[in-house]
């Protein structure tokens, strides 16, 4: 696997701010993420993940292993694979935008994870908006999910925005994008 920015992080903390990675700023270090971190805590803000990886199960940013992530004001678009991914990890999203993955915006495998998004833009991805397969309960309310009509699921008939699994919890949606400027600190545990 390649890397742009690895992290490994026992115990330590990593924080990214204003953050443009992008792959014309890294033409010769492209690799399978934009971020991986591995154990530890991140906290990003107002930063650019786009056009990392070269496959569909690559990522702009990957948590892993007990990490846990703060992400907000951010821009995950046009990666190749997911904008995100989730695997064993705890990761609160606010005020960002998924947009325009060619796999899923944000993806969360089926290690246990805990995952918070709200106040954010998911639309689209041409996978998935929120594919959540941990079997945990995945909360995405207040999003804006491309339409006003909110995410395409079998349980909000005529919801014709970006598609979200089992176990993501949408409603209430944002009938406009970026309408929530003030949402309350996420606290990880």
């Amino acid at each position: 696997m390649k890397y742009t920015l690895y992290c490994i992080l026992q115990p330590g903390e990593l924080e990214i701010q204003t953050l443009l990675l992008l792959s014309s700023l890294k033409r010769h270090l492209k690799g399978d993420y934009g971020l991986y971190a591995w154990n530890g805590i991140v906290t990003i803000r107002n930063s650019v993940f786009s056009d990392n990886g070269d496959a569909a199960g690559d990522y702009g940013a990957y948590f892993t292993n007990n990490s846990k992530a703060i992400i907000q004001d951010s821009l995950f678009e046009d990666n190749i694979g997911s904008g995100i991914g989730v695997s064993g990890a705890t990761v609160a999203i606010a005020r960002s935008s998924l947009v325009g993955n060619g796999n899923h915006g944000l993806f969360v495998d089926s290690r246990a994870s805990t995952v918070k998004i709200g106040c954010s833009n998911i639309h689209d991805n041409i996978g998935m908006g929120v594919d959540n397969t941990s079997g945990e309960e995945l909360e995405a309310r207040s999003n804006w999910w491309g339409t006003t009509t909110g995410p395409t699921h079998t349980d909000n008939l005529g919801g014709t925005g970006d598609e979200v699994s089992d176990d993501v919890q949408y409603d209430p949606w944002l009938v406009y994008p970026d309408t929530c400027r003030l949402f309350l600190p996420i606290v990880l545990k």
